[in-house]
């Protein structure tokens, strides 16, 4: 389900603005309370979306089990194609 699922008006917060969420827009986008999210402002819209996690190639390695997978994060064998940018010969 998703689109318009009730009308809502901007008020005020202290120095800020706020909008009020029903539990039901809440369950459709998957969001609860205290959860973490991204506001992007556009022309004539406001997107509110679960914040994503940054990820970086040193968490990724980071995480890396070599007990658990069968080969390394080394080329097994010459390489066979253009794997490395160089001609197959």
């Amino acid at each position: 389900m998703s689109g318009t699922l009730k009308q809502t008006k901007i008020s005020q917060w202290g120095n800020s603005a706020a909008v009020r969420l029903s539990s039901a827009a809440l369950d459709v986008a998957q969001l609860r309370i205290d959860d973490a999210v991204e506001v992007l402002a556009r022309e004539d819209e406001i997107i509110i979306r679960r914040q994503r996690p940054h990820v970086t190639m040193a968490d990724l390695l980071a995480r890396f089990d070599r007990t658990k997978h069968r080969h390394t994060l080394e080329l097994d064998d010459d390489p066979t194609g253009s794997e490395t940018g160089a001609k197959a010969g």
